[in-house]
């Protein structure tokens, strides 16, 4: 029996389904889930997910809540991207360009800006990495 999961965003469902394994970045430091797993509620930090359900599906998750409870796992996201959906050398681009954004930045609130740039770029960017490397 697998684990029940849905990936849900404020603009669209992203996964309805059974899933044999999940991993993702929480604020507390990257988790795995299996089926059985013991109840949970962390907070979902901007990176990488990945569901296996046969072959491994990615998304870059820009925060959100996941939980899990009777068998079910239910990911909120603020916002998210199928690593499927994303094109290399776009995500590569943008990646790219966040970390010169960031060399160039001066003064506290352009570097803060800059790092969360980098970051979300970073999740896309190793989400279609990841995808295309199953």
């Amino acid at each position: 029996m697998a684990l029940q999961t849905c990936v849900i965003a404020p603009d669209r469902v992203l996964w309805d389904g059974p899933i044999d394994e999940a991993l993702f970045s929480a604020t507390s430091g990257s988790l795995g889930v299996l089926e059985g797993h013991a109840p949970l509620l962390t907070a979902l930090d901007i990176g990488p997910m990945r569901l296996r359900a046969g072959s491994w599906v990615s998304f870059a998750v820009m925060g959100g809540f996941a939980t899990v409870q009777k068998g079910c796992l239910t990911v909120i996201v603020n916002e998210a991207y199928r690593g499927d959906e994303l094109d290399l050398n776009e995500v590569t681009q943008e990646y790219e360009e966040a970390k010169a954004n960031l060399e160039r930045a001066t003064g506290t609130p352009q570097v803060i800006e800059a790092q969360v740039a980098l970051r979300r770029a970073k999740a896309r960017y190793d989400a279609c990495s990841l995808q295309e490397s199953n």
